[in-house]
């Protein structure tokens, strides 16, 4: 993938941003490196006052969306405002949808490896919310799909039944080094199937 950095600051001189648009959106070439000296400094500072430690990654991300998408954000431009601030707004979606879909992805992991436990609502959406108790659904569904009987056992008894890992070797009739080891490969087995039950969460 190519590295976008932002250009020097130019002039706005050249093609107003409607013409600029419109010849990006029947795929120009020339248009794009005209937006592109034209705006990117504008969209890596508002990606940076969003957050600074992913504004790199992010700026790269944005280019590379707009041109997979054909520029489909930018068709939204209503022409009732200045293309600079519906542009900031843009980005401002793009950053936050991307740092919302970061919480959910690690949560999905979370909620993959703790499918017994409940779902916190208080500090998320109420997409999210949504996301995560499907996420849940997704995690038991795995587990169920599970083979082995024994990994199923282990799965539920260190998830959902809590047991301290002492009573659980014992209980298995395993000393705890053997108990550990097992308990490894069940829960890398279980999360392959978790993953594979859902991709667009682990991808």
């Amino acid at each position: 993938m190519r590295f976008w950095k932002p250009a020097a600051p130019v002039g706005i001189g050249g093609a107003t941003d409607d013409d600029l648009i419109e010849r990006l959106v029947e795929g120009d070439r020339a248009a794009f490196g005209e937006f592109y000296e034209r705006y990117s400094q504008l969209i890596y500072h508002s990606i940076r006052r969003l957050d600074a430690d992913l504004c790199d990654d992010l700026f790269q991300e944005f280019f590379a969306r707009l041109q997979e998408t054909r520029f489909r954000a930018l068709q939204q431009w209503g022409r009732t405002r200045p293309f600079p601030g519906f542009l900031r707004q843009v980005v401002r979606n793009f950053v936050l949808d991307r740092l919302r879909r970061e919480r959910t992805r690690r949560r999905a992991f979370e909620s993959a490896e703790d499918p017994a436990g409940e779902v916190e609502t208080g500090e998320v959406s109420a997409q999210e919310a949504i996301e995560m108790r499907q996420l849940r659904k997704g995690a038991i569904k795995a587990w169920s799909k599970l083979s082995s009987v024994r990994d199923r056992r282990l799965i539920c008894v260190k998830y959902f039944r809590d047991l301290p890992p002492a009573v659980a070797a014992e209980r298995e009739r395993l000393n705890p080094g053997a108990y550990r080891k097992a308990l490894f490969d069940a829960q890398r087995r279980y999360m392959a199937l978790v993953k594979l039950s859902l991709p667009e969460y682990f991808s």
